[in-house]
């Protein structure tokens, strides 16, 4: 990695007048920095050569210059470096949200940190099982952390862990995600093991902080890792806490040189748990002077941080606005633009429209003549073919009634036969509404009362042999109603006097069958009952009959619901709309 940075490093010279070229091989050099762990040096270089070529280069090669920079500020947790980075990001990124929220949490304002965290990942938190998810429930556990909220932390930590296990393995496999799962699963168990710390459960700690050290190792390889040292320090506060000494001064001993503020802090310790005063003594001393100097040091960059950031979030709120007042100016002027065009082509559709109808009022007078005879030539042969086609409907009905009724006489099954007569009675009700309709020249001219006096003469004429029955038919005689609802009237009729002649009459006499069909307004009420047996309304709305589901359709048919009672007999009532018959 070392040669890659003195070649790279060579390579600057040859580019040091091409700011474009030179960009590509900056990246390179920050990725490298940034691959060995170097952070600082990372950010410094991504950050100074921004500086350098501001109005040499692009804008979208200074924001991702930018975008290198804050990472490695965030790695190395320099908050005045991030405010800083942030605040350039205004001048030349297109930035809807700011990952302002580890700012706040390392300056103190815990809860700030996690409703910022949260607002930022609002598209992630709703898309659960993903990846994303997963990880962002692991991020909202370290937020709860920092705020010594440890049952809420441990609660979103193992709600991660349950999560990344729940990721389909084939979808980690196609997004090339798999081992970096288990590296995440690996983070997550360290951050639950830093739990059971807290709660003095180092036995439980122990193999957690290990697998995450494995799992690290695995998916790293010979990378940098970032949190190294910190599991190094958890590792040997577990093994000191489990009495292991010796495995614990390994650990202690690895962070010299690498953090000698976490070195000094377990040394100490260590000591102390041998009693060992002197050697106790000598690491605490060392180790609060250190202490003492960072919180001095930390302190006031707290305090600078708090300003930097107070400007940093006016500045937010000013390009917001700004964005908004150029929106609206954009809006306002598009919709003056669309007002003149819609104007301009509501002119020009006029004009047109004045043009055509000036050239068909002027052609219109030529064609009306002709079109004249036209009509009255295809009038007379529309006639001449509607008479013949009344003939054939006619014709054919009356073929398939007598066709029918030669296969009757020839079926011996009581259940075959009375199947046979039900369908030629549908078709004879048709044939009456089409000898009906073929006598009259208007649909609406058909009386419903000689059309439904037609429906039982053929009906007597079937079951004549059989009881007795009279009829009291209540309509009037100038009612006459669409050929579609006429039909649909005759079809119910039909299906109630076959239903009544075969169920509800056991006498021979005293038979009697009431038909009402009235009409107020554009309402047509329609009332049909016998005094025979009656029915059981709840057996037919269990065990929904052949006729009775015929009859409730073709009331739909309608725009109705029919009212099925039982009341000194049958009786079945509904309302319709009269249809216009234009």
């Amino acid at each position: 990695m070392k040669n890659w940075l003195i070649y790279f490093t060579e390579e600057e010279k040859k580019y040091i007048n091409n700011p474009e070229s030179l960009f590509y091989i900056k990246i390179l050099i920050v990725e490298l920095h940034n691959t060995v762990g170097n952070y600082k040096k990372a950010m410094t270089v991504a950050y100074n050569y921004y500086l350098k070529n501001f109005d040499s280069l692009k804008k979208e090669q200074l924001c991702s210059l930018l975008g290198y920079a804050d990472t490695n500020a965030r790695e190395i947790k320099s908050t005045l470096d991030q405010i800083k980075i942030n605040r350039e990001k205004l001048k030349v990124c297109v930035i809807k949200k700011f990952k302002i929220y580890d700012i706040y949490s390392r300056i103190g304002l815990n809860e700030l940190a996690l409703k910022s965290y949260k607002e930022f990942n609002t598209d992630t938190i709703k898309k659960q099982y993903s990846f994303n998810y997963a990880s962002t429930l692991n991020n909202i556990g370290v937020f709860h952390m920092r705020a010594k909220k440890w049952d809420s932390a441990y609660y979103y930590y193992s709600k991660s862990l349950r999560y990344f296990k729940q990721i389909n393995v084939e979808t980690l496999k196609k997004n090339k995600k798999l081992a970096a799962r288990d590296f995440w699963i690996g983070l997550v168990k360290g951050n639950i093991a830093q739990c059971h710390m807290n709660f003095g459960e180092y036995d439980k700690a122990l193999p957690l902080l290990l697998y995450e050290v494995k799992s690290a190792n695995f998916f790293l390889k010979k990378k940098n890792w970032s949190a190294k040292n910190s599991s190094w320090e958890q590792l040997a506060s577990c093994y000191l806490n489990l009495n292991k000494f010796k495995i614990a001064n390994k650990y202690i001993d690895s962070l010299k040189g690498l953090d000698n503020y976490l070195y000094l802090k377990l040394k100490s310790s260590y000591h102390k748990d041998f009693i060992k005063s002197d050697s106790s003594t000598y690491f605490s001393e060392k180790y609060n002077k250190i202490n003492d100097s960072l919180n001095i040091i930390n302190e006031k960059e707290k305090k600078q941080a708090i300003i930097n950031l107070i400007d940093f979030q006016e500045e937010i709120v000013a390009q917001k606005e700004e964005i908004n007042k150029i929106n609206n100016e954009n809006i306002i002027r598009n919709n003056r633009i669309k007002i003149i065009s819609g104007l301009f082509i509501i002119a020009l559709i006029i004009l047109f429209a004045l043009g055509i109808f000036y050239y068909k009022l002027r052609k219109q007078k030529t064609i009306i003549s002709s079109q004249k005879n036209s009509i009255e030539k295809n009038l007379t042969e529309k006639n001449i073919l509607l008479n013949e086609l009344n003939h054939r409907v006619k014709n054919n009905l009356q073929v398939m009634s007598s066709i029918m009724n030669l296969q009757l006489n020839k079926i011996k099954n009581a259940s075959l036969k009375e199947t046979f007569q039900y369908s030629i009675n549908k078709i004879n009700v048709l044939s009456i509404v089409h000898s009906t309709l073929f006598k009259n020249e208007s649909l609406s001219d058909i009386s419903l009362l000689e059309y439904i006096k037609s429906i039982i003469d053929n009906l007597n004429s079937l079951y004549n042999t059989q009881k007795q029955i009279s009829y009291n038919i209540n309509i009037p005689e100038n009612l006459s109603i669409h050929i579609d609802q006429t039909q649909a009237i005759g079809l119910i009729i039909n299906e109630l006097i076959t239903n009544s002649y075969k169920y509800a009459f056991r006498e021979e006499k005293d038979n009697l069958i009431t038909i009402s069909i009235s009409k107020k307004a554009d309402v047509i009420s329609f009332d049909y009952r016998d005094n025979g047996i009656g029915i059981d309304v709840e057996e037919i709305n269990k065990n929904k009959t052949i006729g009775i589901n015929l009859i409730r359709r073709l009331v739909n048919q309608l725009g109705s619901k029919p009212l099925i009672e039982s009341v000194n007999g049958m009786k079945i009532t509904f309302n319709f709309i009269e249809k216009s018959t234009i």
